[in-house]
């Protein structure tokens, strides 16, 4: 099987958030899909199957699948815009739990994913759950909730790259991550990190949530966005009705074939 590493919201090799693709021909049995995934040992690795522009995705981490990644579809979409060099600028992805997706191939060469928005609901400040202030080590002004993840907004960039997670204690949570956030700099609209059970380098869907959020507070749609990991990544983002449009590059670091026997 055709084999990518794809560096993702990033144009420069190494930076981004890399993520292991793979066209599969039919469907594999889940625990084949796991194991490979755990081979590659990567935040995510992206199975599609399906011909043209039309494709069923799946995406699993070295522990399970999950419902919804950002840069491993467009590095999905990379890998079919630019190494498969597909006849076509507009890709259908059919996910099992957040319904379609889509990729639209910019002439910059830049991929703009079309992704549910996730409208995260403000809690009070008797709602903040214990661990979130104790994972973070700081308080945060406000805190949302969002479908997977939590959203703590800190005080600003400064206070933002400091923070150092207790990662064990996200990992044992009753949520998936928790998205950390501040006020923009240096031209980008807002910043922010990623928390599981490590840091992520760049999370296309923390930025369906993060696109609402912001856009309620700044009251504007368009936003120029910074992951401040030690990778790093960026890209831009635009809130239009229920979706999110999320627009970034990639990278092909790895050509391969992956071998089952």
């Amino acid at each position: 099987m055709e084999f990518y590493q794809v560096d993702a919201f990033t144009q420069t090799a190494l930076r981004g958030n890399p993520a292991a693709v793979l066209h599969l021909p039919k469907w594999l049995d889940d625990a084949t899909l796991l194991k490979i995934a755990q081979e590659n040992n990567l935040s995510d690795t992206a199975f599609f199957v399906g011909s043209e522009n039309k494709y069923e995705i799946r995406w699993f981490t070295v522990v399970e699948e999950m419902g919804l990644c950002g840069h491993a579809t467009l590095a999905s979409a990379h890998v079919l815009f630019k190494e498969k060099n597909i006849p076509y600028d507009d890709i259908i992805f059919q996910s099992r739990t957040r319904g379609e997706l889509r990729a639209h191939k910019n002439e910059d060469g830049s991929i703009t994913l079309n992704f549910p928005a996730d409208f995260p609901k403000q809690l009070k400040e008797e709602e903040f759950p214990a661990f979130v202030t104790e994972a973070l080590g700081v308080k945060p002004l406000e805190l949302c909730r969002g479908i997977d993840d939590f959203l703590a907004l800190v005080k600003d960039a400064d206070q933002l790259k400091a923070l150092k997670p207790d990662f064990k204690l996200i990992g044992e949570s009753n949520c998936r991550g928790i998205i950390a956030t501040a006020p923009g700099i240096d031209g980008f609209d807002f910043v922010s990190r990623f928390f599981l059970e490590a840091e992520d380098p760049f999370t296309g869907s923390a930025h369906c949530t993060l696109t609402p959020y912001w856009s309620n507070k700044l009251s504007k749609t368009d936003f120029k966005v910074l992951q401040c990991s030690e990778r790093t990544g960026q890209g831009f983002t635009r809130l239009e009705g229920d979706r999110v449009y999320l627009t970034g590059f990639a990278k092909t670091c790895i050509r391969g074939n992956f071998h089952l026997e």
